[in-house]
């Protein structure tokens, strides 16, 4: 039997579901539909909202990394990526060394024309432990000339290109001023104030070439003095793109590295690198060693600016919470999710071989804890019910004398206190179920709304293997919508039936109607379903 809902006329209100569109079922099978593009989205022909539609969005990028080049004359911001390791100081040299880097006052800035929202602050995982990324945003910067936006391009384009090396032979130079259009430079402190750092940027207008010199130019006398060498990174030509940091020099013609390898237990070891074949890079070994962080610090920002434009949305359309955050206040930082990262720990896990079968011997009941009785499993009588055709005289007399010997007093102590111990732990268990208290209801009036953080995880599906997801929120957002929604119908409706109530509100909260609603908004085009790589960059 169907409910009387189904003739009810609400179901065709374009106000109930403004996003609803008629679309005939598909003709063909699954397999034979084609894909059809629909304005910016190109799908394929079969029913929506259900497994089997798959849609193909165009990526969308953030609104202030658009058509944001510095250009001569314009005012420019600088957005400075603050790097900083919250682990405790190493003790081995090599790791102590990347400790005092990463803890320099040498930054990377991304330069645009556009300011950025307020964000938040957000972790990242190396093996030596935690860092922790802050982003200071729209920090002021002279206006620069066309020769220098050019020195700084020349820089940009050696850092990803030549140390990243995630730039691939087809790609070439933005001319158009689209996404992405930004530029990155390295940043000093100067009395207090972040400047551009104008000499890293010209001593590193092209990048050496790693390849065997002529003979006359290895035989020529190279100067190797701490103050040249420190610090500095240099690559063997003759071992390929390996870069090396140079920590201790030695007054010869050598350079000294020290290095950790880890064995049965962790030992250090030197390694002598000849100058004659190394080449030694411009690049400072901070602003090296900080460059490799910064494909997952712009991939993070690029989805927390994405998750801003969110939330501004939505604010703007409800007219809920503040589109910007008040003066004085900061964004709630990232948090890792613990169930993250006990799942990735499980998936790291290897696979055990299958083990072999093996008979066990059963045992009987007295024997599962030996420490409370004060026998042994071979001290025991022979079960007189079960073999009652092999009973002999001796057999009854045994058992009779084993069952009438009282237990030890010390046993029965023990046995008491035991029994104590797990009526302490009862109570205490039944303690632990007292409903807690949610400090949801505590929210005040002037607070800024649900966290950048929230919105971010949102937009995170397991898929991506982040440190957070959506799915425990989907549990409550899927309650939470049943309930938002059967009491809207309520109080709207007053003259409907239960059953023409319960049928409009399935078809509201049905994954048809909601996946228009996510087309409508462009949530396609901003959630996260691929880990970082160069194909989600």
């Amino acid at each position: 039997m169907l409910p009387r809902g189904k003739t009810s006329q609400q179901l065709e209100d374009r106000g109930l579901f403004p996003c609803w569109r008629d679309e005939a079922p598909p003709t063909e099978s699954d397999d034979s539909a084609a894909l059809v593009r629909v304005g910016p989205v190109v799908k394929r022909q079969t029913l929506v909202g259900t497994k089997k539609c798959k849609s193909i969005y165009d990526k969308k990028f953030p609104e202030c990394m658009c058509e944001c080049r510095p250009m001569p004359g314009e005012k420019v911001y600088m957005h400075i990526i603050k790097m900083k390791p919250v682990y405790s100081e190493p003790k081995g040299n090599r790791k102590k060394a990347f400790y005092e880097l990463l803890k320099s006052d040498s930054e990377f800035a991304i330069l645009t024309t556009k300011k950025w929202p307020m964000l938040l602050k957000f972790p990242l995982f190396i093996t030596m432990g935690e860092i922790e990324v802050e982003v200071i945003v729209n920090q002021a910067c002279q206006t620069l000339s066309e020769k220098e936006i050019d020195e700084i391009f020349n820089f940009h384009c050696i850092i990803f290109s030549d140390v990243l090396q995630c730039i691939n032979m087809f790609m070439f130079r933005d001319y158009e001023n689209k996404e992405h259009s930004y530029l990155l430079a390295p940043i000093k402190l100067e009395n207090g104030r972040s400047v551009i750092n104008w000499s890293v940027i010209r001593d590193n207008q092209e990048f050496p070439e790693i390849i065997s010199p002529p003979v006359e130019e290895r035989q020529k006398d190279i100067v190797v003095t701490e103050e040249i060498y420190k610090n500095s990174v240099v690559i063997p030509w003759y071992r390929g793109f390996l870069p090396r940091q140079c920590m201790n020099i030695g007054w010869r013609h050598s350079v000294q590295a020290t290095y950790k390898r880890k064995k049965k237990q962790e030992e250090e070891f030197e390694e002598s690198l000849v100058p004659e074949l190394c080449v030694r890079c411009a690049v400072p070994a901070a602003y090296w060693l900080k460059a490799t962080l910064l494909p997952s610090c712009v991939h993070r920002i690029t989805a927390l600016l994405l998750a801003d434009e969110l939330r501004v949305t939505i604010a703007t359309d409800l007219n809920l919470s503040t589109v910007t955050l008040p003066p004085g206040r900061s964004w709630r930082p990232i948090s890792v999710e613990q169930l993250c990262l006990r799942d990735e720990e499980e998936k790291q896990q290897p696979v055990l071989p299958t083990a072999k079968t093996v008979t066990i011997k059963p045992r009987s009941a007295l024997d599962l804890d030996t420490n409370n009785y004060p026998w042994g499993t071979e001290q025991e009588p022979i079960d007189i019910e079960r073999a009652i055709d092999q009973v002999k005289l001796v057999d009854i007399v045994f058992y009779d004398d084993f069952v009438s010997k009282p237990i030890v007093e010390q046993n029965i102590q023990s046995l008491a206190q035991d029994r104590q111990q797990l009526e302490i732990k009862a109570l205490e268990y039944a303690s632990k179920t007292v409903t807690p208290h949610l400090s949801i209801f505590n929210s005040k009036h002037e607070a800024p709304g649900v966290e950048l953080a929230d919105f971010l995880q949102v937009l995170t599906t397991a898929s991506a293997h982040d440190i957070f997801n959506l799915e425990r929120l989907e549990t409550l957002g899927d309650s939470f919508l049943k309930y938002a929604v059967s009491l809207l119908l309520f109080i709207r409706f007053p003259e409907l039936s239960e059953g023409q109530l319960t049928m409009i509100k399935g078809k509201v909260i049905g994954n048809r109607n909601l996946y228009y609603c996510g087309e409508q908004k462009g949530l396609g085009s901003i959630i996260k379903v691929l880990t970082l790589s160069r194909l989600s960059l």
